[in-house]
């Protein structure tokens, strides 16, 4: 696993949401990751007194096909279902996501698998 975070850092919402957010997507990245797991962060206008906050977590699984995207941010939906879970959890991320004026992309990563990335703008 890489960490990298960047000065700065600050979420400014509730405790259980980060959590909740983190959680779903570390989750996802371990558990269709085969060995790398690379976690990513750092602020939106850092000058800001409340800067916005990027991430991207990225994995060298199987990855995500570009047409699959839309529909695995939908709850119930699973990408594979040779794993377990029931197909909340993107769903969730998603939610809060949105739920703080933010944007949720995903894309290839650099590792070879998934990349998610998280933006929430700084208030």
């Amino acid at each position: 696993t890489e960490v990298t975070l960047h000065d700065k850092l600050a979420f400014y919402g509730e405790l259980r949401d980060l959590l909740e957010l983190l959680g779903n997507l570390l989750d996802n990245a371990f558990k269709y990751g085969a060995e790398r797991v690379r976690i990513e962060g750092g602020a939106i206008e850092p000058e800001r007194s409340r800067p916005g906050l990027w991430l991207r977590i990225g994995d060298d699984g199987p990855g995500i096909e570009p047409g699959q995207w839309s529909r695995l941010v939908q709850r119930g939906i699973r990408g594979d279902e040779r794993t377990e879970g029931h197909g909340l959890g993107l769903a969730i991320v998603s939610e809060l996501v949105s739920a703080y004026g933010g944007k949720l992309e995903c894309g290839a990563s650099d590792l070879g698998g998934a990349e998610i990335r998280v933006t929430l703008p700084a208030l």
